[in-house]
């Protein structure tokens, strides 16, 4: 296959618990999350978290997806026949391009569901991948809310901009909410009618 390879958008699991953890680090020390005085270990022992659910939890509060490159479409050459004595080899799980963690359904009652953190690894900004993620998520919240709200800091016009491109409305500031000296914007869009 040549050009782009296939991006698949899926749940996250176990078995992308490396991949979350290199992209937490990359985060909490990048020009956004450092601001709020993110803890790459606490990120990403978040993000593993969500990769299974608590046992007994009909429904969990919240969900992680992920970006991956389809390794079936656009993956390394497969690896000559070993001789019958040798142990197979498992494939390496593909790099992590990004993640979007969410809730369904929370804001305002279950009106709205509320993107808490979308993010790209920094190799693969610019390539339509948050696009994907954030399509994934209108997909999966409008099963249950009509809505969809998220913050977005003061000072991160890039986000700004991405989040109108794609239909969403500023509705409102929080000064201080998270962090002192930083207002942070909702964003909202509807989903569905009423």
């Amino acid at each position: 296959m040549t050009g782009r390879p296939r991006i698949v958008i899926r749940p996250a699991c176990p078995s992308d618990h490396g991949g979350l953890r290199v992209l937490a680090s990359e985060l909490a020390y990048g020009p956004l999350l450092s601001r709020y005085g993110s803890d790459p270990h606490k990120l990403g022992d978040e993000l593993c978290q969500l990769c299974t659910p608590p046992a007994g939890s009909a429904t969990p509060t919240e969900s992680l997806l992920v970006a991956v490159v389809d390794a079936q479409h656009h993956g390394p050459a497969a690896p000559a026949a070993a001789p019958p004595s040798s142990t197979p080899v498992t494939p390496a799980p593909a790099p992590l391009l990004g993640f979007a963690r969410y809730a369904q359904s929370g804001m305002f009652g279950s009106l709205g569901g509320y993107l808490k953190l979308i993010a790209i690894a920094a190799s693969h900004t610019g390539q339509g991948t948050g696009s994907r993620l954030l399509a994934a998520v209108e997909d999966a919240v409008r099963i249950h809310s009509r809505d969809l709200f998220l913050l977005a800091s003061h000072f991160n016009d890039g986000a700004h901009r991405f989040y109108g491109r794609h239909g969403y409305q500023e509705v409102g500031r929080l000064p201080d909410y998270v962090r002192t000296e930083i207002t942070e914007l909702i964003f909202w869009k509807r989903l569905r009618p009423k």
